[in-house]
Order: structure tokens, then sequence, then C-alpha cells
């Protein structure tokens, strides 16, 4: 009996290898016909094993990344007209989650708040009270140590508070200077 289990494995092997292709064809087949139950299956599956699947993708990715990483760029090049237009008509549609994203990212804003803030602010500059609907840009404000942000701003007096690193001596000095010039 110990002699038939690899013959037993050898006439598998050999079995397979001729009836892969017709094998294959039935899978493909059966696939098409039962695609969004094995898709709900394959949906829970990954939902259930989170951690497995993802181990099991940066193994993948690990072992195949030059591949990968050819096949991406060889993809672009083919279709490179096409992404470049779906990621503009993407920005389009989806201007301000993108924005709001940002704002998160960056800022740590929730969505919503950056709106209550414009409202608070009445919609002015918090600095030189210009309508920040007549800028082109308005900048969020924050302090560089704590990371809290201040308010919005116009894009210029944004960049005067940065250009003297929020420094309350260089900006008094500027005050001073501009107020002996006056008299």
């Amino acid at each position: 009996m110990e002699k038939a289990i690899p013959y037993l494995a050898e006439y598998k092997n050999s079995w397979w290898q001729e009836h892969k292709e017709e094998i294959n064809k039935k899978r493909k087949i059966h696939y098409k016909e039962h695609r969004k139950e094995a898709l709900a299956k394959m949906k829970i599956y990954r939902e259930n094993n989170k951690e497995k699947v993802a181990k099991s993708r940066a193994k993948y990715y690990q072992e195949s990344k030059e591949e990968y990483t050819e096949k991406r760029k060889e993809y672009y090049q083919k279709n490179k007209e096409a992404i470049i237009a779906g990621v503009k008509k993407y920005r389009e549609n989806n201007l301000e989650q993108i924005k709001e994203r940002k704002r998160k990212k960056n800022y740590g804003i929730e969505p919503g708040t950056y709106d209550k803030m414009l409202l608070e602010q009445d919609n002015k500059c918090c600095v030189c009270y210009i309508e920040l609907d007549q800028c082109k840009q308005i900048s969020i404000d924050h302090c560089h140590k704590s990371g809290d942000v201040r308010g919005l701003l116009c894009s210029r007096c944004n960049l005067m508070l940065g250009m003297v690193e929020d420094n309350i001596d260089i900006l008094q000095s500027a005050i001073n200077y501009l107020a002996k010039e006056e008299q």
C-alpha cells in the first residue's frame, strides 16, 4: 500500500495536466454564472480575515514587487491619456471632498469646521479683514509649534506671518518702523 501513494500522486498530477484546460474552462464558465455569489463570498472572507489578507497581499507584493511595478508602468504608458483625463474629471467632480481630506490630513479639521470658521470670521481675513471671497486662495493659519489652527487668512497675510516666522517682536518692530515713517 505504501507504493500506491506515490503512484496515486503521479497519476493525479498527470491527469491534471491532461485535463487542465478543460477544467479551467469549466471554472471560468461557473464563475461567470455565479459571479455575484463568488464576489459576495470573497468580500465576507476578506472582512472576516483582514489580518490574514493583509499579510498575504504584503507577502505577494514583496515577492513580485519588480514585476508589479513594471506592469503598472506599462499600463500607465499605454493608458496615460485616459488616466490623466480620469484623474482630472475626478478632481473636477470631487473638489470639495478633496479639499476636506487635505484639511483633515494637514490640520485635523473635520468636514464642516472650515465652513463654521468662515461664518465665525464673517467671511473676512483675521488680520486685514478683506473679504475672503475676493481671495484666490484662503490659507488656514496654524501655530507651527503646537499645530493648533488659529484662523483663516488671505494669502498675503499668511505669507507675511510666515516670513516673520510668527515672531511678535519682528512684527512690533515693523509696526514701530511704519509708525515712525508716518510722523
